[in-house]
Parts: structure tokens; sequence; C-alpha cells
């Protein structure tokens, strides 16, 4: 069929009016924040750098762009970022709610991430070299 598709896949998306966050997009990514904050997945990312990449990566279609992206600028690895970021959501104990097994499991030490983004890193360099080029 020779569809061409790319997906772009960010974290928990955050604006600048973090405390005022929506909580009808906010509370089913955090579901299961809990598990993602155990295995190291918990990741948000600004909603105008995922609006960006978008950008990118539908123009480097032509020059290669295949599959999926995984687009985060942070990743949450310790219980006491995951309470700043209940706080700043107004979310409480969303992460946290069974702190007792998350203090046992990961004893506030930082979590090793397991995702990277070095796809769309690689994909947003290539970009901006064509951009530098066209100039």
């Amino acid at each position: 069929m020779k569809v061409k598709l790319v997906t772009l896949c960010p974290g928990l998306l955050m604006a600048p009016s973090f405390p005022n966050a929506h909580l009808e997009t906010s509370i089913p990514y955090l579901k299961g924040g809990h598990f993602m904050l155990r295995q190291g997945l918990l990741a948000t990312e600004d909603v105008s750098k995922v609006a960006e990449a978008h950008i990118y990566a539908y123009e480097d279609m032509d020059y290669g762009a295949y599959g999926r992206y995984i687009c985060f600028g942070k990743i949450i690895g310790t219980m006491e970022k995951a309470i700043q970021l209940e706080n700043g959501l107004n979310m409480h104990g969303q992460l946290s709610g069974d702190e007792n097994l998350l203090s046992v499991e990961v004893d506030n030490d930082e979590i090793p991430p397991r995702i990277t983004k070095s796809k769309l890193s690689r994909l947003l360099f290539r970009a901006s070299q064509r951009r530098s080029c066209k100039r």
C-alpha cells in the first residue's frame, strides 16, 4: 500500500500554565503512573516541543522518517520528583498513593530510565542540517 506513517509518542504533556493542567488529559496518563515510575518510564514534555517535533517529523517523511518516535524532555526518576509533579498538577496520591510499596522497591533512589529519545534526536539533527543548508 506504500502508506507512510510516522507516530510521535510524547510523555505527559505539560504547558506554561503548569499548575492549571487539564485533569481530563493528565488522569488517564497517570493512572499507570506508579508502574511507569517504578519501571523508569514516567516522562514529561512541554507541549510546544511536541508540536515542533510533529512538524519536523512530517517534514522529514520525504527524507526517510519512519515508525515511532518517543518524545520527552524529563524523566521522573525519584519519588520526590513524582510527588512534586502530583502537587503541581493538584493530583495528590496519583503516583504516591501506594507510597509504602514504592519506597520499598525504589528506596527514593534515582530509578534508571528505560526509554530513550535517540531516534527523535537524530531526526531533529537531520532537520536542522537541512534548514541551515537552505538558508
